[in-house]
């Protein structure tokens, strides 16, 4: 790849944003009028996979005029779902906003799930929807739900601000190509500071750009999958090309972080934008909240094991109710790499104390728990401990199949 004196220069392509991926995938299926919508840079991801999926069962189709680019026709109005069976498998966006889907047309349809999905709490959700005269019931063998509705009723549909952003966003989605529809939170004061308000902003940023009127859409770059390579960056030295590009994206602001600390610095080349590692770490331990993008926490896991006064995470509790239990799946990887890591419930946060990565940890594959960003972070600490392997590297195609080969670019540099 090169080297210059700051160090190896490398070119990471990333993937599409997972996050905007199945919005306006939702939000094309259901445009009014027929009318069809060009999307380029969809996330290759099982999730943006499955979701096409379920909704080309729902009436949407999906054409490929070009490698890039998916062409979308709507699901035929009006919505009736009649017999149908979908499957969400793991992803917990394309649960939400399929049965916030269903809810909103005329359903009498099944609605599957993996055993970890339906485990992570819902039940507000459901209660919301049979208020509202929607038929949710869970199925005997416990793989999924049971969809009965009529179609919701006009108005406005208040949704109390416990609930998850996936769910609120789905609400909103399935509901943009209705004008007799509102969608907010109960409490709009309180909105800003519950989790995941910036998935919540990202949303009413794609509804925003579908009722432009544009019939083309370019999904960008994924901050999520930046935030691992950013973080090898500071682990490694050199710099690094990629397209960050600005986004709503909650992972797009919390990069700041790493600038603002000082870890990270803005390079101008004639080639193009370049961040390069600037070698400096804090003298106190790094402090980042954790909730507005909970799934950076593995990734800022190992940041934290490298760090000479490490780091500490806060808002750590809702890493254990992701694809697993991730809070407990960065205190695993900590003691397999024979460092010291520390929770502490009453504050809410997980310290990691740093002082570096060892370069050999010989011990049996460390267990991702089937979970793609946990097998990512082990990934990056992989790069200062040449012997660490995990025990499922395919599952990282949830959301970044080319992980391991963009990855292979920093050994390669």
């Amino acid at each position: 790849m090169g080297t210059q004196e700051n160090g190896p220069l490398r070119c990471v392509q990333l993937p599409g944003c997972k996050s905007t991926s199945q919005r306006m995938l939702i939000l094309a299926a259901t445009r009014p009028n027929g009318e069809q919508t060009s999307l380029s840079g969809l996330s290759g991801g099982d999730d943006t996979r499955g979701l096409i999926q379920a909704l080309t069962l729902m009436g949407a189709q999906f054409n490929t005029p070009s490698s890039d680019t998916v062409r979308v026709t709507p699901i035929p109005r009006p919505f009736r779902f009649e017999g149908l069976q979908l499957d969400a498998g793991p992803a917990g966006s394309t649960f939400r906003f399929l049965l916030a889907l269903l809810a909103t047309g005329q359903a009498d349809a099944i609605l599957r799930a993996t055993p970890r999905l339906l485990e992570r709490p819902q039940d507000d959700l459901y209660d919301w929807l049979r208020e509202r005269g929607v038929q949710v019931a869970l199925l005997a063998d416990g793989s999924g739900l049971h969809i009965q509705s009529q179609g919701l009723a006009a108005g406005e549909w208040l949704a109390p601000t416990q609930f998850t952003s996936q769910f609120l966003s789905g609400l909103a989605l399935a509901t943009a190509w209705r004008s007799d529809v509102s969608v907010r939170p109960e409490a709009l004061a309180q909105v800003e500071s519950c989790p995941g308000v910036g998935y919540w902003a990202l949303t009413r940023q794609v509804i925003e750009l579908a009722q432009s009127g544009q019939k083309q859409w370019c999904v960008p770059s994924d901050p999520s999958a930046a935030t691992f390579f950013l973080v090898a960056l500071v682990l490694t030295g050199g710099q690094m090309e990629a397209p960050l590009l600005a986004s709503a994206h909650p992972e797009a602001a919390l990069h700041e972080c790493l600038f603002d600390a000082g870890l990270l610095q803005r390079v101008a080349r004639s080639s193009g934008s370049w961040v390069e590692a600037t070698g400096r770490h804090p003298s106190e331990p790094l402090l980042v909240p954790l909730d507005s993008a909970p799934d950076a926490g593995p990734a800022l896991g190992v940041l934290g094991l490298h760090l000479a006064s490490g780091l500490i995470l806060q808002g750590v509790a809702r890493l254990r109710l992701k694809e697993s239990d991730r809070l407990e799946g960065i205190l695993r990887l900590a003691h397999h790499l024979e460092a010291e890591a520390e929770h502490d419930a009453s504050a809410d946060s997980l310290r990691l104390f740093g002082g570096g990565i060892p370069a050999t940890t010989p011990r049996e594959p460390y267990d991702v728990a089937e979970d793609h960003r946990l097998a990512m972070a082990a990934g990056v600490a992989s790069l200062l401990s040449s012997s660490l392997l995990v025990n499922d590297s395919d599952c990282v195609s949830k959301s970044f199949p080319e992980f391991w080969q963009q990855l292979s670019r920093w050994t390669d540099a």
